[in-house]
């Protein structure tokens, strides 16, 4: 699977699709590692786009 970089809300909304379509996919198969890949792309553009104050409780 091609896996092309988050830069949008589309691609975004897209990656979230893939994953609920590969959630479960066993690790060390192509489509674990397909979830994984998104999964981390994702969590790096939510960072960027929608960041967090560190609130110290």
């Amino acid at each position: 699977m091609w896996i092309n970089p988050l830069k949008t809300p589309d691609d975004h909304r897209d990656a979230m699709l893939k994953i609920s379509q590969l959630w479960g996919a066993p690790i060390g198969t192509s489509e674990g590692d397909s979830l994984d890949a998104l999964v981390d792309m994702v969590v790096d553009y939510e960072e960027r786009c929608f960041p967090t104050n560190d609130i110290e409780k």
